[in-house]
Formats: structure tokens, sequence, C-alpha cells
């Protein structure tokens, strides 16, 4: 017995740590199930007292344990719905809005503990690359030009769009409500029957329409203008069109994120729209770098307001007929502190949110 132990031991050792390194990694992955509050510091109504129909704006304070599993992403975002309904603010024609890049972070659905509690990017990387190792490593090796956050994603993003799909359709479907779900990057993402999924390795930051029934409208909503973060995992979809929906607020145009800034893209769907709906993930990148926006908007001379530059920009955007709304993400997230608040332009007027530390929920009313 010893004599086979000493003859083999170097293979017996490597056996041996593979299954170390296979119960440490499938273990804690498991019975996360802490719940975050809710955090709510602002409901507000404003716009017309007898609406058509009222869009629902939620700026959720997000933690990185909401994204530990399915059920308490679910609740999470449940929560936020039951909070909508509580102040009778769900009617026959809501939409509900959340903010970009609530869906990303799904990539941390079913990881490890020590991962989802890391504190920082970097270590969380280096904890889900450790607890991931074969996976990651197999492909890397296959794709040794690719990141090990890019490789990582790739690996997950079957699973984001799983979660994020089922999440947001069940919300639709439960609240009777038109949901506008921010932002998640997936990889090729596709809707069949009504379902979004991820179809393929081509990462890109994408949104969709649910409709009162659950179902996803079939045309996908994507970012072309990506920020210098996205660019490390994303790539912009070549030649996408931006879709109008018909809903209740007439033709709606969803434009995420930094493509706001796009006047081109604008100049060539503004003409026919009703209602602008600008899913955003931080209010830094509209207040810093404020002339350079007014430039590429060919605005030459700033309204006299004390405002803001973001206020400004939406104001134009309105040309006085269109409603326009820019919807921010909160929360903690690794080290990254996300903040802003809910900026509109309706009949030529700018309303604005309140920078509470915390999550807010506005109702516009409009005609």
């Amino acid at each position: 017995m010893f004599s086979i132990i000493k003859r083999y031991k170097w293979p017996i050792f490597l056996v041996g740590i593979i299954i170390l390194h296979s119960w440490w990694s499938y273990s804690g992955r498991e019975n996360i199930k802490k719940h975050t509050p809710l955090n709510i510091r602002e409901v507000s109504e404003v716009g017309n007292e007898n609406f058509n129909t009222n869009i629902v704006c939620v700026q959720p304070y997000m933690q990185l344990q909401d994204y530990a599993s399915l059920e308490v992403f679910y609740n999470k975002i449940d929560k936020y719905f039951s909070a909508i309904e509580e102040e009778g603010l769900l009617h026959e024609n809501t939409i509900v809005v959340f903010p970009e890049h609530i869906g990303t972070p799904l990539a941390l659905v079913d990881e490890k503990e020590i991962t989802i509690n890391s504190g920082t990017v970097d270590a969380a990387l280096f904890f889900a690359f450790a607890s991931n190792f074969w996976q990651i490593g197999f492909k890397l090796a296959k794709e040794p030009e690719s990141s090990i956050p890019s490789i990582f994603l790739k690996s997950k993003s079957e699973k984001m769009g799983e979660v994020f799909n089922f999440v947001f359709s069940s919300m639709a479907k439960k609240y009777k409500a038109y949901v506008i779900p921010g932002t998640i990057m997936l990889g090729s993402p596709i809707v069949e029957d009504g379902k979004l999924k991820s179809d393929g390795e081509a990462f890109q930051n994408i949104s969709v329409l649910y409709q009162p029934e659950g179902k996803a409208l079939q045309n996908i909503i994507y970012e072309t203008n990506l920020s210098a973060t996205e660019k490390i995992i994303a790539s912009p979809e070549e030649n996408s069109q931006v879709p109008t929906f018909a809903t209740p607020a007439g033709k709606t145009l969803v434009i995420l994120g930094d493509d706001i800034w796009n006047k081109d893209q604008l100049d060539e769907n503004l003409h026919d729209a009703d209602l602008i709906i600008n899913p955003f993930h931080s209010i830094e990148n509209l207040e810093n770098n404020g002339k350079s926006y007014f430039k590429s908007l060919n605005i030459s001379e700033p309204f006299k307001t004390n405002i803001s530059v973001a206020n400004n920009l939406i104001k134009t955007l309105s040309e006085k007929k269109h409603t326009s709304i820019s919807v921010f993400l909160r929360g903690e997230l690794f080290e990254q502190l996300f903040y802003g608040k809910t900026y509109m332009s309706y009949k030529e007027e700018i309303i604005t949110g309140f920078e509470v530390e915390g999550a807010s929920i506005i109702s516009l009313g409009i005609n």
C-alpha cells in the first residue's frame, strides 16, 4: 500500500488538490439569502393630476448582495413594485422604468459568498477566477487575447439572461404594467417567443420593453456610444436602429446611457417621438465635461438657469413637444458609489427629484 502511494505520490497529490479545490469551489454558493433594505427616501407624483398614462421612475438602491441568487434579486425588485402598488401609483397604462446596468451585476448569481462580499472588483475577479478555475482557465487558453472579466462574463451570460428575463417579465405580468427594465450586458442577445436570451459571446449593453402580459417585444434596444469601462467588455451593435415603441404614452424612444449625447442618432428619431426615456447609470458623466456635451449638440448658448448641465440638455431634447426622462442607478456596487436624481422635461418645464441617500420612486402623469 505504502509502496503504491510512494510510487504515485505526485498523481495522488494532484488528485487531492483537485478534490479540495472542487469542494472549496462549490461550497458557499447556496443559501446566500441576505435581503437588503429598499432604502426608499423619496416617493412623489408630478405632472398632470388627471392623466391618461403615468411613467414610474424607479431609482433603486442596489447592493452586491442583491445579486447573489435569482431569489434575492427577484425579491428586491418585487419589493419595489410592491411599494409602487402600495403608493397607489399603478394604473391601467403605467410604464415602469429602471436605470442602466441594473442587470449587469447578475454575473454574481450563484457565485461564492466570498466573491460577492469581496469589496473591490479586483478581489471579486480573483475569487471568481479561483472558484471557476477550470471553466475560465480552459476558455482563456483558447482565447489568450481575452481578458478574465470578459471570459467570466461570457461564462455567466446565459444565466444572467435567464434571471433578468424571468424577474422583469414576471413583474410586468404580475403588476400588469409596461416595464423598461434598465439595461444588462449580454452576449449576443435575442428575443424568442417573448423571452430575452443570450445566444453567443459578442457582448452588448441592451434593454427591451416588456408588455403587461410579460412578453418582451422583438426589437432589442442597443447602446452604441459605450463608455471606456463598457468597452472593456462590450462592443456596439453595428448598424443598429433605435426602435420606436407604441406605448400608452405614444411613440416612445428608449435611448440607453451615453447615447443620449449622440446628436445625429437623436435627430433621426426625435421628430416622431412623444416620449424619450434614458436609463442611465451615474450622474457623473452628465455633470462632468458639460461644455463638450453642449458643443456636440451645437448649443451655442445654455439656458439661463442654475439647475444643471443635464437639465439644460433634457430641456433641449424636449423641443417643447417631447417628454424626456433620465433615470439613474443608486447604491454601492464594489468600490463604486452610484448616485443621481431623476430628470424630467414635461410641457417645457424641468422637473427633478432629490439627491437622497437611498432609493427614489417618482411618478410622472401625462396626457
